[in-house]
């Protein structure tokens, strides 16, 4: 009996001084938002960059209808590849008024475009990117504001050349990303990445 006491003694310690090892086994850092944020900015810019010079190489060549069937054709495909090329992330654009069916926003992508729609109208500022951490995902939104050159495919509809209104409508029946002003709102990228 008095074995016993001593191997269960020695079992106690033995575990106890087990536990305390793995205690000082230093873990991995785990990612902040702002890491998130920063990270996801490169594979945005990425995008941006791409997509951009796509379209403006297009309008310069060929005209603004060209340039539509670009965003029909090559604009989703190349959101694929920068995702393909960014293994950890998944991009995606968003809005609260799509041109693309594809690209309509889920719930929290919906919040997040109308909490920043509302500062944006109260106060004029430009919205910070936007994190949150949702079923074994991280998920920071960035936004897209209108540019000038955007006009002619997304500002006033009155505004829009015919030609171009007609592609729109051809391409997109269903259409209700116009009426836009330099510097509103338009949308996000929204990159998703699993969390650790």
């Amino acid at each position: 009996m008095q074995r016993s006491a001593k191997q269960r003694l020695a079992r106690s310690l033995a575990v106890v001084a087990l536990l305390g090892l793995t205690a000082c086994v230093e873990k991995p850092a785990q990612t902040t938002d702002a890491e998130y944020i920063e990270q996801s900015r490169s594979t945005v810019a990425a995008l941006q960059q791409q997509l951009s010079s796509k379209l403006i190489s297009t309008i310069q060549a060929e005209g603004v209808v060209a340039a539509i069937q670009v965003c029909a054709n090559v604009a989703q495909p190349m959101t694929g590849e920068v995702s393909t090329a960014t293994a950890q992330q998944q991009i995606s654009r968003t809005a609260l008024r799509v041109r693309n069916p594809a690209n309509q926003s889920d719930a929290l992508s919906e919040s997040i475009l109308q909490d920043w729609q509302t500062a944006m109208t109260a106060d004029g500022t430009a919205p910070e990117p936007a994190v949150s951490h949702e079923d074994g995902h991280v998920i920071v939104h960035h936004p897209i504001l209108l540019q000038t050159g955007c006009l002619a495919c997304h500002g006033d509809p009155a505004s829009i050349a015919p030609e171009v209104a007609q592609k729109i409508a051809q391409l997109y029946p269903a259409d209700t990303a116009t009426g836009f002003a330099v510097g509103e709102l338009r949308g996000a990228f929204r990159v998703v990445f699993e969390q650790e």
